[in-house]
């Protein structure tokens, strides 16, 4: 709930601003790319970093950089070392990064002009984010575990089972895009619905041809024996009802 307040109360804030430098080095024809961010009006992040916590930290990544330079500059390295690192599992998400990683999906886009235009939108809205991760973990889908969000066995599973252009914000970018251009006149509400309908029972299709014998969900039995109770108790009363007719 402090989480939902959070992002609630930030979305009336000004818009956080900062000066970001990207910079190209190439040493012995190999490149290397720094980036540097500088935060010059906080905005809505201050409110939230106040209400939450520890829970959001500041990119690692985004260090200032000071030094000046211009396009053409040359510098002399002062040290080169060699750094041996194991790689890691991505950590996991806790609610506040899960918000932020809706908010900036359009990041993981491929394709330029659908990244472009996906950036101000995101997955879902400021009013709708958390309450799509209620949800999840409401349905079991997700769970918490201290801080972190975690997926349970059935949502391992759901994510294995689902269509593979379904899990890719690409697709939220492909509709968004042509919503706008509905919303511009510049394309048809009804052929958008045709391409949706045609688009659905694709999914279906490939869905019904799709073996999910090796998929188990947990506590599937249980739904089937309540779902058995339901329907004997119809029977029953239907079986009354015929005799008291």
């Amino acid at each position: 709930m402090r989480l939902v307040v959070a992002r609630f109360i930030s979305i009336f804030d000004r818009k956080q601003e900062f000066d970001q430098t990207d910079i190209e080095l190439i040493i012995e024809n190999e490149k290397f790319k720094a980036r540097g961010k500088k935060i010059v009006i906080p905005g809505w992040k201050e409110v939230e970093d106040i209400m939450l916590g520890k829970e959001i930290k500041e990119d690692a990544d985004d260090k200032e950089i000071t030094i000046n330079l211009k396009e053409g500059d040359k510098i002399t390295p002062k040290e080169v070392s060699v750094v041996t690192k194991k790689t890691s599992p991505p950590k996991p998400y806790t609610e506040a990064t899960l918000l932020t990683a809706m908010e900036t999906a359009g990041k993981q886009i491929e394709d330029e002009k659908l990244r472009e235009e996906m950036k101000s939108i995101g997955l879902g809205t400021p009013a709708t984010r958390a309450g799509i991760i209620e949800k999840l973990i409401s349905v079991g889908y997700v769970k918490r575990n201290k801080k972190n969000l975690v997926p349970t066995h059935n949502g391992i599973q759901l994510i294995e089972i689902v269509h593979e252009k379904l899990k890719k914000p690409d697709l939220t970018g492909e509709w968004e895009s042509t919503l706008g251009r509905i919303a511009k006149k510049e394309a048809s509400s009804k052929d958008f619905i045709v391409d949706i309908k045609k688009y659905v029972a694709e999914i279906i299709r490939e869905g019904a041809i799709s073996s999910f014998n090796n998929v188990k969900f947990e506590n599937t039995v249980k739904s089937q024996e309540k779902q058995k109770k339901i329907v004997n108790k119809k029977q029953t009363a239907s079986t009354k009802a015929g005799k008291q007719n």
